[in-house]
């Protein structure tokens, strides 16, 4: 946070980024990278994983620190495909 807040960037100052939100992304991608270990992927498999979840996060972090426009959705409406999924169906969120 520290780092942030000294390179200039508004991500905190803006609201986008709180102690509590780079706690938890930083925390669930950590945890993220374990799984692969409790799961005893192979390593090519686990490799994969992990590169296609540091995109994922990368992308998520541009959109905090840039403000891409994303921040300012406060609701998504469910999709109506997602009631085909059976074992969805009988739920009223996801």
């Amino acid at each position: 946070m520290r780092y942030i807040q000294a390179s200039g960037n508004d991500a905190i100052s803006s609201g986008r980024l709180t102690p509590e939100l780079s706690h938890l992304l930083s925390s669930a991608f950590l945890y993220w990278m374990f799984e692969v270990v409790i799961h005893d992927m192979p390593k090519d498999q686990a490799v994969e994983h992990i590169q296609r979840m540091r995109r994922f996060y990368i992308a998520g972090w541009k959109s905090i620190f840039f403000g891409d426009g994303g921040e300012t959705i406060e609701r998504v409406d469910r999709p109506e495909w997602l009631d085909s999924l059976p074992y969805l169906r009988q739920q009223n969120s996801y």
